[in-house]
């Protein structure tokens, strides 16, 4: 659906780690081409925690001639435990140095606010 003369500006999602459902990353690279087609001026990724898988998605969208900005979608860790169920949860890879950082912060909490506490 082409819209025309709005005050709306159209986003879409993107998977720079394929969308669960997809065969293979071409498809979602022609459907999100489809999406542009369709209007969209922007693309918000999935959450995503390997750059390099993002950096790589965004080089093969240009390649298939999708020129539209593709911004990263993220997920800050609030607690240890996420290291296991964001992976199952949403179907991304979590690279080994990236645990490995975030384990070593045992001690170290998020409160509420954003901030940073020792856990006393």
């Amino acid at each position: 659906m082409k819209v025309t003369a709005s005050p709306f500006s159209y986003g879409v999602a993107c998977y720079p780690e394929k969308h669960e459902e997809a065969p293979n990353i071409e498809s979602d690279l022609y459907w999100l081409k489809k999406k542009v087609e369709a209007g969209a001026e922007y693309a918000v990724t999935q959450l995503f925690y390997d750059n390099k898988k993002y950096f790589e998605f965004v080089e093969q969208a240009k390649a298939a001639g999708i020129n539209i900005p593709i911004i990263p979608g993220i997920k800050p860790f609030k607690k240890l435990s996420q290291l296991s169920m964001i992976p199952k949860t949403f179907k991304v890879d979590l690279p080994e140095d990236l645990v490995k950082e975030a384990l070593k912060c045992k001690k170290t909490m998020l409160k509420p606010n954003g901030s940073v506490s020792n856990g006393a």
